[in-house]
């Protein structure tokens, strides 16, 4: 009790309350601290209550109680370098125990002032590849003046606006993205890039190596999901209802590079599933080549040729895309 004779100062000279003792000792004051008896009751220290991340400020006071050790109030606990925080969480940020994108930020503030607009998009491609910044997207409108300072220099007749630069920009990114087999599709709240007049155009290629030469190409079994054993009946595994099939509706240009390096069964296989998608939208797509999808095949057949495993030179020609009747 604080009026009792054996306070002083707001303490007790009795040692009360007393810590924890596992063996008898004298104090200062010689007066003695017992150990407790071993009377076989026992404590169990557990952990806490666990609280998920989506409780808010319970949360972030579980946090501070695991990290922060000795704190003898709340005031106390939001308390960091002698700095009172108004809420545990703004504690816990300064503390750094959250995920933010200060790094990122002072890491690209750093780069802009010595490097070009290429360098920087590698950067940041380099962020969202292997770095999982919070939120991307703010960091590209911050930077955007630095990520795209050499297109107007490059490309003054293309963008003549900053609609026209900034998609620029997001293309050249997206490129570097497809390098690594990513896409800013990866990335939901990254812009994306709009192709010209809005419309949606889809550039693939028959081998890997030509679909990297195509400003976000893809080959044509990834693209089109088509079965690795191809045959005259064969369809591409795309699902009704996914994100790939509102793509392929939503498309009016599909490129297919190096297309003479492609087995005949392929773009057959490719016209049958899109006749079967487009029908969803008009049943009279379903008897147009490719469901009145425009194709453009590029490629030149005196070169390379579609492969028949043990196949002589009539197998070949007969595997032919000109030999379709597409």
């Amino acid at each position: 009790m604080p009026n009792a004779p054996c306070m002083k100062n707001g303490q007790s000279s009795k040692g009360y309350p007393k810590h924890f003792q596992e063996r008898t000792a004298v104090n200062n004051d010689n007066y003695p601290i017992y150990m407790r008896k071993d009377n076989g009751r026992t404590v169990e220290v557990r952990r806490m209550y666990f609280v998920h991340s989506t409780a808010g400020e319970h949360y972030y006071l579980r946090l501070l109680l695991n990290v922060v050790s000795g704190a003898t109030s709340f005031p106390n606990l939001r308390t960091v370098n002698s700095i009172l925080y108004n809420t545990f969480k703004e504690a816990c940020d300064a503390l750094g125990l959250l995920q933010n994108d200060k790094e990122w930020d002072r890491c690209l503030a750093e780069a802009a002032l010595i490097q070009s607009g290429s360098q920087l998009r590698h950067l940041f491609a380099t962020f969202l590849l292997f770095c999982n910044p919070i939120h991307p997207e703010t960091l590209w409108e911050k930077y955007f003046t630095s990520f795209s300072d050499d297109i107007r220099l490059q490309l003054p007749d293309i963008v003549n606006s900053n609609t026209n630069l900034h998609n620029q920009a997001l293309l050249y990114l997206q490129s570097i993205l497809n390098n690594h087999e990513r896409s800013l599709h990866d990335f939901p709240n990254m812009p994306i890039p709009i192709r010209s007049q809005g419309h949606i155009a889809l550039a693939i290629a028959s081998s890997e190596i030509a679909s990297l030469l195509l400003p976000g190409g893809r080959t044509a079994h990834s693209r089109f999901k088509l079965p690795f054993t191809l045959h005259k009946s064969s369809t591409c595994s795309i699902p009704h209802r996914s994100a790939l099939t509102e793509l392929l509706q939503k498309a009016s240009l599909i490129i297919w590079n190096e297309a003479p390096m492609a087995h005949r069964n392929a773009p057959e296989a490719l016209n049958r599933t899109l006749q079967d998608l487009m029908k969803a939208i008009d049943p009279a797509f379903e008897n147009l080549p490719f469901g009145g999808k425009i194709f453009i095949f590029g490629g030149d057949f005196q070169q390379i040729l579609p492969v028949v495993v043990k196949g002589g030179r009539e197998d070949i020609v007969s595997s032919s895309l000109k030999r379709s009747p597409l």
